[in-house]
C-alpha cells in the first residue's frame, strides 16, 4: 500500500510492508537508513540480517536514493527544502529538511522502544539529519544507537572536518555511537578485495551486531534495555597510548624522551609518525587527545597519520612493521 500526503508542510512518501502491520511494536526493533549511504546500508541489511522482529525504515532528501530500497516504509524529508533532489553536501540543509519533516519522522516511529540510526557524517543529508532524527526519536522515549560513517583521509579536508564535528557533537551529548572509520577498516581489509567488498564488509558489522540483539528480550528486558546490553558489550576495548608508545619504541629502539623531543633522526621521526597512527586506528584516539600525548599540534598529527597512511596503502616497508606491530599490541585483546 502507498500512501502520499502532506504534514507539516512535507510530502511523504511511505511504503508499508501489510504484513507487519498487525504485529505488536513495542518491542520491534526499528532500523532507520538516513541519507544516501544510510538507505545503501538499509538495502543491506535487509538482504541479509535474518533475524525476525525488525521493522526498516529510511528517510532521505534525495527520492532516487528511496527509491533504491527494495523495502520498508520510506519518508522524503524536506520537500519544500531540497524539493526532491538532495541537499547538494550542505549540512544545514539536511538539518532544515529534518525540523521541516518532524511530524512525519514522529509518525513513522512512534510505537517503538528502540531504533538503530545509520548515516554517513560528512555529506549533506546524513551529517545535517541523521542527528536531528536521533534527538526526534531520543525525545520520544525511543533507546538510539548510530552507527556513523567516517570519509577517508583522501577525502575532501572540509568532508573530515564536518564528520568529526557531527561525530564529536554527539558524543558531547552521550548518544550512544559506533563510528565506522573507513580509513581504519581500510587498514584491516584484505589487500586483494575491491571496493564493492570493502564497503559490504563493512556493513557486516551492522549485520553482525544486529544479529547479536536477542530476539526473544530476556525476562523483566524489553527491546530497549536489550539494545543497550547489546552496544555496551560490543563496544571495542580501548588500548592505552602508553601500550602503543613501549612497543614502537622496543620496536625501532628508540626512547620515549627522543619521540618527544624536536629530534628529527629519521628512525625517532618514523617511531612518532607510526605511534599517532596506531593511537588513531587502533586506540581509537583523536587527533586531539594523540597530540597532547605527543606534544603536537593537531596539524602535525594529522600530517604524521596520513603520512603513515600513504605508505601502508602502497604496500611499502612501513605495512610489515605495522602489521608486526599491531599483532604484538593486540595480543590477548579482541578488536583487530
Amino acid at each position: 500500500m502507498k500512501n502520499k500526503y502532506e504534514n507539516c508542510g512535507a510530502e511523504t512518501v511511505f511504503h508499508y510492508d501489510e504484513c507487519n502491520q498487525n504485529e505488536p511494536k513495542c518491542n520491534r526493533l526499528l532500523i532507520c537508513g538516513v541519507g544516501g549511504a544510510g538507505c545503501n546500508m538499509t538495502r543491506h541489511l535487509q538482504m541479509n540480517v535474518k533475524r525476525e522482529g525488525i521493522d526498516y525504515l529510511t528517510f532521505d532528501t534525495d527520492k532516487k536514493c528511496l527509491d533504491a530500497v527494495p523495502r520498508g516504509r520510506k519518508i522524503l524529508i524536506g520537500e519544500s527544502t531540497c524539493h526532491g533532489t538532495g541537499t547538494g553536501r550542505s549540512v544545514q540543509k539536511g538539518k532544515d529538511s529534518a525540523v521541516e519533516s518532524k511530524c512525519d519522522i514522529e509518525k513513522a516511529m512512534d510505537g517503538h522502544t528502540a531504533a538503530i540510526i545509520l548515516f554517513s557524517a560528512g555529506g549533506g543529508t546524513g551529517t545535517g539529519a541523521g542527528p536531528e532524527i536521533n534527538k526526534i526519536a531520543t525525545e520520544m522515549g525511543i533507546e538510539t544507537v548510530v552507527f556513523a560513517i567516517k570519509p577517508f583521509l583522501f577525502e575532501a579536508k572540509i568532508r573530515n572536518e564536518m564528520a568529526q564535528e557531527c561525530i564529536d557533537a554527539m558524543q558531547h551529548e552521550k548518544v550512544k555511537v559506533a563510528v565506522l572509520d573507513n580509513e581504519r577498516f581500510l587498514q584491516r581489509a584484505d589487500s586483494h578485495i575491491g571496493m564493492a567488498e570493502f564497503l559490504e564488509s563493512m556493513d557486516d558489522t551492522i549485520v553482525d551486531f544486529v544479529d547479536k540483539i536477542p530476539v526473544s528480550p530476556s525476562e523483566g528486558r524489553d527491546m530497549r534495555e536489550e539494545l543497550t546490553q547489546t552496544f555496551d558489550e560490543s563496544a571495542p576495548k580501548e588500548v592505552s597510548m602508553e601500550q602503543i608508545m613501549n612497543a614502537v619504541c622496543d620496536y625501532f629502539h628508540v626512547t620515549k624522551e627522543q619521540v618527544l623531543s624536536r629530534t628529527r633522526k629519521k628512525d625517532v621521526v618514523k617511531a612518532r609518525r607510526i605511534i599517532m597512527y596506531l593511537c588513531k586506528y587502533i586506540g581509537g584516539y583523536s587527533f586531539n587527545t594523540t597530540g597532547t600525548l605527543m606534544k603536537r599540534r593537531d596539524v602535525a598529527v594529522r600530517h604524521g597519520v596520513r603520512a603513515v597512511s600513504k605508505q601502508y596503502t602502497k604496500k611499502e616497508l612501513t605495512r610489515d612493521t605495522i602489521d608486526s606491530l599491531k599483532k604484538e599490541i593486540m595480543k590477548g585483546r579482541d578488536i583487530l
